[in-house]
């Protein structure tokens, strides 16, 4: 079977890391992770970039993992060690990336998948999407502190306790509500809904029931004062949007509202969920992990 490549690529100010190994689910090889530190090594000194796009080939998966065949030669403990600080070099070089990372994931998000994921900025996922470690029934290895502490951050102590020891998988709307408590929202506070028939409707709805949040759908034909009257009758605390609807740049219309409308604390978008702090927008939480 291949060993697999990463491919990167650039389309004006966006730059694009693919894990192209499809066949494998686009499971990490040696060769894979230098290529993954090759390509951050470049980017990092790119100032032309504006944000990096992470994703899987194939649509089925991320990252399935560390392919476990690369172990075979493992024969003493300390190379499991060995192993983990030289993740650590690879997952440090892609969170230090100067510009905001985004994890396409589609499909499995497993093990280093998962880890490369908690490393990017933002994250969004597709409905049947699973985030695990799964180390528990297979090598029955630990993570880093550090790993930890990402996973910690993104999902909560009690998911990743259950992850770990329970080798369960999480799936995406799970993750999504997960960022939602930790943008403080509490049960019966409102969620609005801001799209047209797509997947953000799909894990949104899932993701409120979790929590007892209440999702409150507003109309994908409404513009810039309609929306304003909508969400200060319902008193939205977060909002979930496509990027755009037909002609609609949702977006755009949502900054430009956030420059006035105070009631709109938290903008959950396609790709992150953003809040207001001293007038600028600061990341606050994630919208898909």
């Amino acid at each position: 079977m291949s060993d697999g490549q990463v491919h990167l690529t650039r389309n004006g100010n966006v730059a694009t890391i693919l894990f192209d190994r499809p066949q494998a689910r686009n499971a990490m090889t040696w060769a894979m992770y230098e290529g993954l530190a090759a390509a951050c090594a470049e980017l990092a000194t790119d100032d032309s970039i504006r944000v990096t796009v992470l994703r899987g080939a194939g649509g089925k998966a991320f990252i399935a993992g560390t392919d476990i065949a690369q172990f075979l030669q493992f024969s003493k403990p300390e190379q499991g060690s060995e192993y983990e600080e030289k993740m650590e070099r690879y997952l440090t070089a892609l969170e230090s990336l100067p510009m905001p990372t985004l994890a396409v994931v589609e499909g499995w998000a497993i093990g280093g998948g998962l880890a490369i994921a908690a490393c990017c900025d933002l994250r969004i996922a597709t409905p049947g999407t699973k985030f695990g470690v799964p180390i528990a029934r297979t090598l029955g290895n630990c993570l880093s502190v550090a790993n930890y502490a990402r996973l910690v951050a993104g999902i909560g102590a009690a998911r990743t306790k259950r992850m770990m020891l329970m080798a369960e998988n999480v799936p995406a709307e799970d993750a999504l509500a997960a960022g939602f408590l930790a943008l403080g929202l509490e049960k019966g506070d409102r969620v609005g809904i801001w799209s047209p028939n797509r997947w953000e409707w799909l894990v949104t709805q899932f993701a409120t029931a979790r929590i007892g949040l209440i999702l409150v759908n507003i109309n994908p034909a409404y513009r810039l004062t309609e929306l304003e009257y909508a969400l200060n009758k319902v008193s939205c605390r977060a909002l979930v949007t496509a990027a755009q609807f037909k002609t609609s740049d949702y977006l755009g219309m949502i900054e430009t509202l956030a420059t006035f409308a105070d009631q709109v604390t938290n903008v959950a978008r396609e790709v992150g969920i953003e809040g207001k702090l001293g007038g600028q927008a600061q990341v606050k939480g994630v919208a898909g992990t």
